[in-house]
């Protein structure tokens, strides 16, 4: 009221993402020759199954604009955002990590959340007496969070042999690994992570 202009606001999301895989598919002949005329002994399709992967995204806002003077205004607000931990909703997904011993337990998350998304921002309009209110003059800055719709999950979901890199803050279980595949290459721990699944 007065100077001030208090703004805020949130939202809570829940994600579905429902993917279904490519059909692998095998095809035999029975020697050369077939081969080279196409003559196809066996073919084969083996589905992979429909798999849901669940999130909440959560945010909330607050922002105050300042009128400091007439020709001055002040914009001063902070962000958060947190990102749940993505979960496969038929349990078609397993973490394999060295501490489990192998497969970690059903509803072990594959990564630990991020909690510390906060977003700060700042901004002022000025406009100078000298340009007789012809000209304003903006600046701001603003701290941003975003994360990638699921590619923590794209691990979980492609195949056969597929190389997904992400920058992300270390994490304890990053390795997302494919049940429907029994091959896998350990997560590099690093601060830029890649993952190879097979």
């Amino acid at each position: 009221t007065g100077r001030h202009n208090l703004k805020f606001g949130g939202e809570i999301r829940r994600i579905h993402v429902n993917v279904g895989e490519g059909e692998p598919t095998t095809i035999s002949y029975s020697n050369l020759n077939n081969f080279r005329d196409n003559r196809v002994e066996s073919f084969s399709i083996a589905p992979f199954p429909v798999r849901g992967g669940r999130r909440w995204y959560t945010f909330g806002y607050a922002q105050d604009d300042v009128k400091w003077r007439p020709n001055l205004t002040v914009n001063l607000g902070l962000r958060y955002e947190y990102y749940s931990v993505v979960n496969e909703v038929k349990d078609r997904a397993r973490v394999f990590a060295l501490e489990c011993g192998g497969f970690c337990p059903a509803g072990t998350p594959f990564y630990e959340p991020d909690r510390n998304n906060f977003a700060p921002r700042v901004g002022f309009a000025w406009s100078p007496k000298r340009f007789n209110d012809q000209t304003v003059i903006r600046g701001g800055y603003g701290g941003y969070c975003q994360l990638n719709q699921f590619s923590t999950k794209k691990a979980t979901r492609y195949g056969p042999a597929t190389l997904i890199s992400s920058i992300c803050r270390t994490q304890k279980r990053q390795n997302l690994f494919n049940l429907t595949v029994p091959l896998f290459i350990a997560t590099i721990k690093t601060n830029l992570s890649l993952w190879l699944m097979i």
